[in-house]
């Protein structure tokens, strides 16, 4: 094996978020050289002790955290939600954690922004970087240092959406509702490569209920924890014909990019105006952008693939 991908990953950590995690952890293609929080799913204090559940159960505390934006780019606008709707109130389905408190003094005192920046110029043209959250932390890093995405090697981002229907507003995805405006600064002004993982092919994903109750019996720790956090979430999901969560779609295409078994090239913008389609993301459909686009944006899934990296993530065998 090459050596491996150094990895930043960006994260509000919900339930999705965590899965994502796990199956990054689990990869030995894999370096993560930290991990960024950021307000999004649930408020980015209570993001901070998520993540170290996460890495905590993972027997992974050893990899960096660091605290990001409390707030989207402008400050907090009208109709703006988190996510603790549908991840419970602390964002980890309101699961008790049987090994009580996390030790907060593990993260890190500087800040996600400038350890974006500093890992940019350490692992210059080598960082691949993971957005599971709101874009805020990158649009930040970019205000403080526009070199900062020339030397990122490539992004991915779980966000936006291709049909004009969204998840949390009529017309738009959760994580680009949540801060349209930094959103468009990073589709608009990041010059590195950028992979989109938007809604649609994600709840789209063909993963069955036989196969994930299959792959969530086993005892190890990371699936006992996944089946804690889980609990509350998957009574509203039961109804749905298939299993899918958005993260870890989005890490399965950064882990491997054949888990992307069909992409198309395109011209991408966001919304940011006050109206009913704030936040959506526009996409043009209409024109050959092969030689004018901002995105790789992924259409279908290579179930198999994406199946096997999930299966490794709950230590399944």
């Amino acid at each position: 094996m090459g050596e491996k991908k150094k990895f930043v990953i960006d994260v509000d950590c919900g339930i999705d978020d965590a899965d994502a995690l796990c199956m990054a952890i689990s990869s030995p293609a894999i370096e993560i050289v930290g991990i960024t929080c950021v307000s999004g799913n649930c408020q980015v204090n209570q993001v901070l002790i998520n993540t170290l559940r996460v890495l905590r159960a993972c027997d992974r505390l050893d990899i960096p955290v660091y605290k990001g934006c409390s707030k989207p780019l402008i400050g907090y606008r009208k109709g703006t939600r988190d996510g603790t709707y549908f991840h419970g109130r602390d964002g980890l389905g309101n699961s008790p954690d049987p090994e009580g408190d996390v030790d907060l003094s593990l993260i890190k005192k500087e800040s996600a922004v400038d350890a974006l920046i500093r890992l940019s110029q350490m692992y210059q043209d080598e960082l691949v970087v993971v957005a599971l959250a709101p874009l805020t932390n990158l649009a930040v890093a970019l205000r403080i240092d526009d070199e900062f995405a020339k030397r990122i090697k490539e992004l991915y981002i779980m966000g936006g959406n291709l049909t004009g229907v969204g998840n949390v507003s009529r017309a738009a995805e959760f994580n680009f509702y949540s801060d349209p405006e930094s959103a468009k600064i990073v589709l608009k002004e990041y010059k590195c490569p950028i992979t989109m993982i938007c809604w649609e092919p994600c709840s789209e994903c063909p993963l069955s209920w036989e196969w994930y109750d299959r792959i969530t019996t086993g005892n190890s720790k990371k699936c006992q924890f996944h089946n804690r956090i889980y609990k509350s979430a998957l009574v509203g999901k039961r109804n749905m014909p298939n299993y899918y969560a958005c993260d870890p779609i989005a890490m399965a295409v950064a882990i491997d990019n054949d888990v992307a078994s069909e992409t198309t090239l395109k011209n991408c913008d966001v919304n940011t105006s006050e109206s009913l389609t704030r936040g959506q993301m526009s996409v043009d459909l209409k024109n050959d952008d092969s030689l004018n686009y901002n995105a790789k944006i992924v259409l279908k899934l290579d179930t198999d693939k994406l199946s096997k990296l999930y299966e490794a993530a709950f230590d399944y065998k």
